[in-house]
């Protein structure tokens, strides 16, 4: 398991979703869209899979996590660094702790 250190936490991002509706427009348009793996993730949501001990602790944050493990949350489009769990070979992205935005909460 990759446990991240100091203020990091570890997202698995979602995959691309060809029905997004954007996408679909921008196809139906006629308009192709080439983008890149990093590209690919201009929905830039994911799943909190592990939360480094000194997360949620600076510049003025208290230390309570903003989120936990498991849950869904929005982060900055260009943030973080791509890495390869060695357990499972996942492409997970290591973040710091201030580039996650929001939580989703009530997801369907």
């Amino acid at each position: 398991m990759l446990k991240p250190l100091g203020p990091r936490v570890v997202i698995k991002p979602d995959e691309f979703d060809h029905a997004d509706p954007i996408y679909k427009r921008a196809k139906e348009a006629g308009i192709v869209l080439q983008m890149d793996k990093r590209e690919q993730q201009a929905v830039v949501r994911g799943t909190v899979v592990s939360i480094g001990s000194m997360a949620f602790h600076a510049p003025v944050g208290d230390g309570t996590p903003w989120v936990k493990v498991g849950d869904r949350v929005y982060y900055a489009k260009y943030a973080g660094k791509e890495i390869i769990d060695p357990e499972t070979s996942e492409e997970l992205l290591l973040l710091n702790d201030e580039d996650l935005c929001v939580e989703i909460t009530g997801e369907k």
